[in-house]
C-alpha cells in the first residue's frame, strides 16, 4: 500500500521532468506547444494530445476545422418541422476532445 502511494506521489513529476526533456531535444515541438500552453486551462500534457492528434496542425487550417475534427461542432438535429437543440456533434476523434474537453470543464 505505502509502496503504491509512493509511485502515484513521484508519477507525476516524473512525466513532468521526461516531457521537459522531450521539449529540450524537440525545440520545433516546444515552439508548436508555446501558444497552447498560454492559454489557460491547458497545461503541457493536454498540448502534447492537441499536437500528437492533430499531426502537428499539418492538416488543420482554421479553427472551424479543428472543432469539427474533435467533433465539438454544433449541429441541430431536424427531422420535419422538428428541431432540437444544438449540441456537439462527438463525431470527430474522441481523445482529442476528451483532451480539450477536460480543462474546460474544470474552469
Amino acid at each position: 500500500m505505502i509502496a503504491q502511494q509512493h509511485l502515484l506521489a513521484h508519477q507525476p513529476k516524473a512525466l513532468d521532468q521526461d516531457l521537459a526533456d522531450l521539449l529540450k531535444a524537440e525545440p520545433e515541438l516546444a515552439r508548436k506547444l508555446g501558444p497552447l500552453t498560454s492559454i489557460p486551462g491547458v497545461g503541457l500534457t493536454t498540448a502534447i494530445v492537441v499536437v500528437a492528434k492533430t499531426n502537428g496542425f499539418v492538416l488543420v487550417e482554421n479553427e472551424r476545422q479543428l472543432a469539427s475534427y474533435a467533433g465539438l461542432d454544433m449541429v441541430q438535429h431536424q427531422s420535419g418541422l422538428s428541431a432540437r437543440a444544438m449540441r456537439i456533434s462527438r463525431w470527430g476523434n474522441v481523445r482529442l476532445r476528451t483532451a480539450l474537453y477536460l480543462p474546460a470543464s474544470r474552469q
